[in-house]
């Protein structure tokens, strides 16, 4: 479910993290790829030229009932 939206503000940063994963937890098996969905689940590591997991976006890949369900198709 994550994309490539690198160029775009995460619609849900301005969100407690905290608030977002409560959401989640209430219907699992639902929301944790639609939450997936709706955030940029990566930023730029220090050298610019490899990226690493949000915070986030680990939480939704250990705590989602699949964690195929979060992550990016192939």
């Amino acid at each position: 479910m994550f994309y490539n939206l690198s160029d775009t503000k995460d619609p849900m940063a301005e969100i407690e993290e905290e608030i977002i994963l409560k959401w989640c937890d209430d219907e699992p098996q639902k929301r944790y790829a639609t939450a997936a969905s709706l955030i940029i689940p990566y930023r730029a590591n220090g050298d610019m030229n490899t990226f690493e997991w949000t915070a986030l976006a680990k939480q939704f890949i250990l705590r989602a009932p699949d964690p195929k369900m979060v992550e990016a198709p192939s």
